[in-house]
């Protein structure tokens, strides 16, 4: 399979388009909150920019490569979940540490071009490189891994654990096995980490969300209303009617 880059280089030029943002994003990054300053600034050396054209596609559900994280630097990258528009990242906008990490073993979506796009990627092998000179990071990320082998351990062993999530939803109680098996199969794993937000107070959203083993806090005009124990990941689907095909938008690989 090609590469979905038109372009791509080393951040080596101090004017480059981007970069400060760049700096921002990853050090902002919630899978790097627990890091410190200087893991995150070798990290910073290591990533390159990728320019994508509109149309092009960066990565496809259920494929397990790239094994990469990617930061939006500008444009807008459309995501598609069976052929149908879920979501769209900007400039700030963060993708793949599930993927990257291993913590999930395929890309859940696929990720196209709306318009001229530069990214930021981060390889799982420049992961591996980095953390070799940095072990009490490589420690931190080792006990995170850990945590989520066991977590994924048990949810496989209970196989009907998601779908009786699903039903316990008042509008699933009475619909059928077999519409409770499409929801399943158009979800969407989504991976966050301590202090990061899910859903803003306000935000405009189609998605209903189940979560399991953690803990969030549900927050109303600046306040703490609760706090719920819920997982380390989000499945996510939409009810958008008008939802886009990407057929008409990806290019053909």
């Amino acid at each position: 399979m090609p590469s979905p880059t038109e372009e791509s280089e080393g951040l080596d030029r101090p004017n480059a388009p981007g970069l400060a943002g760049l700096e921002r994003t990853v050090h902002s990054s919630a899978i790097f909150h627990e890091c410190s300053y200087e893991f995150v600034e070798a990290i910073m050396l290591q990533i390159r920019k990728i320019l994508l054209h509109p149309g092009k596609v960066l990565v496809k559900e259920e494929d397990a490569a790239p094994r990469s994280m990617y930061f939006v630097l500008f444009g807008t990258l459309d995501i598609y979940r069976l052929d149908q528009k879920i979501g769209s990242l900007t400039s700030g906008g963060v993708l793949g540490e599930g993927v990257l990490l291993g913590i999930l073993d395929s890309w859940s979506y696929t990720v196209v071009a709306r318009d001229s796009c530069m990214l930021a990627e981060m390889t799982s092998g420049v992961l591996g490189e980095v953390l070799q000179e940095h072990p009490e990071e490589a420690e931190y990320f080792e006990a995170l891994l850990e945590y989520f082998a066991i977590r994924k351990e048990e949810l496989e062993e209970n196989e009907d654990h998601l779908r009786q999530s699903l039903r316990r939803m008042p509008c699933l109680r009475q619909v059928s096995e077999e519409f409770l098996q499409a929801i399943e199969k158009g979800l969407v794993h989504q991976l966050y980490f301590s202090e990061q937000c899910i859903l803003t107070e306000g935000q405009d959203s189609s998605f209903a969300a189940f979560l399991s083993d953690g803990e969030v806090v549900v927050e109303a005009a600046q306040r703490a209303v609760r706090r719920e124990e819920v997982p380390f990941v989000e499945f996510r689907f939409t009810m958008n009617p008008e939802a886009d095909s990407r057929a008409s938008m990806a290019e053909s690989e």
